[in-house]
């Protein structure tokens, strides 16, 4: 069920009631042209010419006079009626993800696939170049989903309707990084996420027994976060949450996060998911992040908790990257403007299945088909400051990342997410790269955020405590159930695949290749009924 949709423009009376019909439970709200069905919070904005409404923000207290204010100074999506007609548009980064379609005079849009599915009419055309850019390079680029029809609004992108019934996109990119910012102290950047904290409606004063939820693991971007909630709200207003991501066993985030907790006198959920509810977990990530990554399985179990405590989480969305962990290469940020930079992304994340596997029969036409898709991206951005980051901020953050946490949590677990505030991510934007190598700048913003919290050992650490246990997702149970839908993707697209042979995609080297192959043949059988093909042509 998405948190928003709606339609801006001419789009058919009679569409605008079945979408009314089939979300009842949605507030909703009109502009001249526009029609909204919101679950999550929103705020009415409105200025001398123009007016509108915005969601998902990450400055709900922030002056706005135009939707380009919405976007861009309250990090925010959103529409508005405009003397040049409506408009919709992304919020600064994309974080929050939101789609659209053409239908009729106007567009409709949602922040999910699956409801643009369903409204409209007739038989819907695959687009097998992002799906090859999904099996490739794990993420869909850029403005693209897995249907023709369907696009998605990258960061700080819009798309209004002119002359009264054609829509034009509006590409951009966010102002953060296109306006210079001295570079920040650690304290500055401390006082920012302060401030991000306490201007959140959903912090606000409560009566609730808890104020907020702060999942913790052994990484820097949640203890930064716990740390500077119990400095502002104490330790009995908060409660946390670690799980087990992908084993049976103790584990890292597990171990060093009930350290965390300890050290800041924080109660604290320990969560091993029992291994009966994998497929579980597989199939409701897989379709709450539209099948466009198979990243957040482990997240699931966590989710259902969160929502049911029914509190505000405080999650450290875009910290990865922010603050230059692990998961971030030193050479992804070495790389120099143009084709340096797309050469690295594409070392990093591009993996092309050995050859022998299922299906890595059709891997030549796969990358002729995925990586100008990928390039087209990548050059979104070139030579903007701090090119190397905005590009995975882009393609990471927005683009897989972010699908789960809003897909998983919201409206039940509404996200607060102080890294991802507009003034935040253009001071963290704004300390050099190199001060991140080998988490100097980290530790010292671990250190202004909490005198102590860095000498805590982090799985950033040059030796990570070792995980432990047997993966929850090669259990013979799933298995089995794997491999009965590899079959049936075999009779819908001609992979060349026999029985039993998910046994030979388990070496980590082919695990990225497994779980894009299972994500299309649960795209399949959820969608081949409205596809006007389900053949991929690479096989």
């Amino acid at each position: 069920m998405p948190t928003v949709i709606g339609t801006i423009g001419g789009v058919p009376a009679r569409v605008v009631d079945r979408l009314r019909a089939t979300h009842s439970g949605h507030r909703v709200h009109e502009l001249p042209g526009i029609t909204v069905l919101t679950r999550n919070r929103t705020r009415a904005w409105s200025s001398t010419e123009s007016h509108g409404l915005l969601w998902a923000a990450q400055d709900f207290r922030r002056s706005v006079a135009s939707w380009h204010d919405a976007a861009q100074l309250a990090g925010a999506s959103g529409v508005a009626a405009t003397p040049h007609g409506p408009v919709l548009h992304a919020s600064a980064w994309g974080l929050d993800p939101l789609y659209h379609a053409r239908c009729g005079d106007g567009v409709v849009f949602a922040s999910s696939v699956d409801p643009l599915v369903h409204v409209l009419d007739g038989h819907l055309e695959p687009d097998w170049e992002a799906w090859a850019a999904s099996l490739l390079a794990r993420f869909v680029p850029h403005d693209r989903s897995l249907f023709r029809a369907i696009r998605r609004l990258p960061g700080s992108w819009s798309v209004r309707i002119v002359n009264g019934h054609q829509p034009q996109v509006r590409r951009a990119v966010p102002r953060s990084v296109r306006d210079p910012v001295d570079e920040p102290t650690p304290a500055e950047i401390v006082t920012l996420i302060d401030d991000a904290l306490l201007g959140h409606p959903a912090l606000g004063s409560t009566a609730r027994e808890h104020r907020a939820t702060v999942p913790i693991t052994g990484g820097w971007d949640s203890r930064l976060l716990a740390a500077r909630a119990v400095s502002l709200f104490g330790p009995r207003d908060l409660r946390t949450i670690t799980s087990a991501k992908h084993t049976l066993g103790e584990t890292p985030d597990v171990t060093l996060g009930g350290r965390l907790a300890a050290h800041l006198n924080l109660p604290h959920v320990a969560l091993f998911p029992p291994p009966d509810e994998a497929v579980d977990s597989l199939v409701e990530a897989y379709r709450v992040s539209n099948f466009e990554t198979s990243s957040h399985a482990w997240l699931v179990p966590v989710a259902r908790r969160l929502r049911s405590w029914h509190l505000p989480v405080i999650d450290g969305l875009a910290g990865d990257i922010l603050l230059k962990n692990k998961a971030v290469s030193v050479s992804s940020l070495e790389a120099r403007s143009g084709e340096p930079v797309r050469e690295v992304h594409r070392a990093q994340f591009f993996k092309v299945p050995p050859s022998g596997v299922p299906g890595a029969n059709g891997v030549d036409l796969m990358v002729e088909l995925a990586l100008p898709l990928v390039d087209t991206a990548y050059r979104a951005y070139e030579g903007l400051r701090e090119e190397a980051r905005v590009m995975m901020l882009a393609a990471r953050t927005a683009r897989v990342i972010s699908l789960a946490p809003y897909g998983l949590l919201e409206p039940d677990a509404e996200l607060v997410t102080p890294l991802a505030h507009p003034e935040v991510m253009a001071a963290l934007l704004a300390v050099p790269w190199p001060k991140k190598t080998g988490g100097v700048f980290a530790r010292s913003l671990l250190e202004a955020a909490r005198p102590g919290l860095s000498d805590l050992p982090s799985t950033n650490d040059l030796v990570p405590p070792p995980t432990t246990g047997v993966s929850r997702w090669d259990l013979p149970d799933v298995l089995a159930w794997e491999d009965a839908r590899l079959l049936e993707l075999r009779e819908r697209t001609g992979i060349p695949y026999e029985r039993g042979q998910v046994g030979e995609l388990l070496h980590p080297r082919k695990a990225q290749w497994r779980q894009g192959l299972l994500l299309l043949a649960l795209w399949l059988e959820t969608y081949g009924h409205r596809l006007t093909c389900t053949a991929a042509p690479w096989w």
